[in-house]
């Protein structure tokens, strides 16, 4: 696999809390829900099923909207931290805001993700608050292969579990659509592939409890009061996964960004697959670690993500702020052509304090 195809993969990862969590775009997509039989039972299955097939009646049609359906799943009895998030304050960021990230994997710029928030409403008797995505490949990586993604979340105001969401992808000339449709109370995903000239692709999955999405994980940790040392688990579905997230709130660490000096709240986070519209086989791949940064602000800015891949490091980091209908601050100047990037200056440091 090409280097900038496991760039593409990436980038709609930096919609989640961290790399790890990502968003699953893969082509590869499981049809029907996988059975348990081993491999040597499912060939003798066929062959059965091949020789009675005139026999037998046919299986009743059911219903994917309705109908749940049985997807491998692997879940631990005891999390590695207790399943419980922080409780959320009031949402500190405003409509309209902005946040735009630039996105470097093997030394390049890679692309650049901007999330925005829309305004509050409602979607049916829910209070929803509207969550949106962009993700475009840098000039590079478009002459290989282009990418203009969006994702559209609407979470719910009182705890930003995602209610709805649609993702539209634009990648290569090829398009796709998926809407997805949470029933949290009931433990109800509804799934929906859309693609030009062919047959929508429904299904559905019930999920080991209440979940998150990549965007609400985000936005969601914005209103929790980390402080260091706490842990907790949360599951998140990312489209065609279920994953368990371990979180692990590190410590408070400066960090430098084009938009300046930032203090946040670390957070690192370790995923597992626990199920899905997967093989079995995918049960036992092994976990995904990441990092955060949440800034320590009045908006509680995401500042940065981290994950280490085969390739190396790969980050998204906070490039520009603003909230529409308002003045934009002016951006860091960019390097003249050839010239070094800017180092960032000395961390900022505290008074000295005296004694008594």
């Amino acid at each position: 696999m090409s280097p900038f195809v496991k760039v593409r993969r990436l980038i709609p990862a930096l919609l989640a809390l961290a790399l790890a969590v990502g968003v699953d775009v893969s082509p590869a997509v499981a049809q029907a829900p996988a059975s348990d039989a081993p491999a040597a039972g499912k060939a003798r299955a066929g062959r059965a099923a091949k020789a009675n097939a005139k026999r037998r009646p046919a299986k009743p049609k059911t219903d994917p909207r309705k109908d749940r359906q049985n997807w491998p799943v692997k879940r631990p009895d005891v999390p590695r931290y207790p399943l419980q998030v922080p409780a959320m304050g009031a949402i500190p960021f405003p409509q309209g805001e902005r946040l735009q990230y630039k996105v470097n994997m093997l030394g390049i710029d890679a692309g650049e993700v901007m999330l925005g928030v829309g305004n509050r409403s409602r979607h049916g008797s829910v209070p929803v608050v509207p969550l949106v995505g962009w993700v475009r490949s840098s000039a590079a990586l478009a002459k290989f292969y282009p990418i203009h993604d969006r994702l559209e979340v609407l979470v719910d105001e009182r705890t930003f579990l995602p209610v709805r969401v649609d993702f539209k992808i634009d990648e290569q000339g090829n398009r796709v659509e998926y809407e997805t449709v949470y029933n949290q109370a009931g433990k109800f995903i509804l799934t929906t592939r859309k693609r030009s000239g062919e047959k929508d692709l429904v299904r559905n999955f019930t999920p080991a409890r209440e979940v998150f999405d990549a965007m609400s994980s985000i936005y969601a940790a914005r209103r929790m009061n980390l402080t260091p040392g706490l842990a907790f688990s949360y599951y998140v579905w990312d489209g065609r996964r279920e994953r368990l997230i371990s979180v692990k709130v590190v410590g408070q660490e400066k960090v430098w960004t084009e938009v300046g000096w930032f203090d946040t709240m670390r957070v690192d986070l370790v995923a597992r697959v626990t199920g899905g519209f997967i093989d079995k086989k995918d049960l036992d791949g092994a976990e995904q670690k990441g990092s955060a940064w949440i800034g320590l602000d009045p908006q509680r800015t995401p500042v940065k993500v981290l994950t280490p891949t085969r390739l190396g490091d790969a980050t998204g980091v906070l490039v520009r702020r603003f909230v529409e209908g308002q003045p934009a601050p002016p951006s860091a100047p960019a390097p003249a052509s050839g010239a070094m990037a800017p180092s960032a200056p000395a961390a900022p440091t505290a008074p000295a304090t005296t004694g008594p």
